[in-house]
């Protein structure tokens, strides 16, 4: 007889971990996530969702399980749907970490107490308290070190993996910010 728990079902058809939001660090937007930032981790876990491209209008395709800070930023662990979009999205997830890709995170969140300051020659934006809402699989986050660690089913013995992106790539001298 087949099991008829949607969570057991749901263990078996994928998994995705990673960083969904690295702190300390200035993204594509101008913006730098500072220590103690998340401060609604428990309702995020309870009330968020995980989506593609943060396309809010459109179904989940997963749900959070949980989440932390830690010293590198916010890890974030999911369970996909089994709807069609979300098992396509676990499928396309896999497949890319599975030959090496990249598989990008990013925060959807409001903004609550900031301050800007000036790094280097830059006017940036430091998140000093945000409140998360949902986060989502993306081509391009505006953080590249945020990335999918590991995806896996419930067969699968895949290895996590740290991002690919380094440090050096974040150096703001070499990207184009909005105005």
């Amino acid at each position: 007889m087949a099991n008829s728990n949607p969570l057991a079902m749901a263990e078996r058809e994928g998994r995705l971990e990673g960083y969904a939001a690295v702190k300390n660090q200035v993204d594509r937007q101008g913006d730098v996530i500072a220590d103690g930032a998340f401060g609604n981790l428990t309702e995020f876990v309870r009330d968020g969702f995980v989506s593609v491209a943060h396309r809010h209008q459109r179904l989940p395709i997963g749900f959070i399980e949980e989440a932390r800070e830690d010293d590198h930023g916010l890890w974030v662990a999911m369970r996909f749907h089994q709807t069609p979009a979300g098992q396509a999205a676990y499928t396309v997830a896999k497949e890319r970490l599975a030959a090496g890709k990249t598989v990008g995170l990013s925060i959807g969140y409001v903004p609550r107490t900031w301050r800007w300051e000036t790094l280097g020659s830059q006017r940036v934006r430091r998140l000093t308290q945000i409140e998360l809402k949902e986060f989502s699989l993306v081509t391009v986050p505006a953080m590249p070190l945020a990335q999918a660690t590991g995806v896996k089913a419930e067969t699968d013995d895949l290895a996590p993996r740290w991002p690919k992106t380094s440090v050096d790539e974040l150096n703001p001298a070499r990207w184009t910010l909005r105005s």
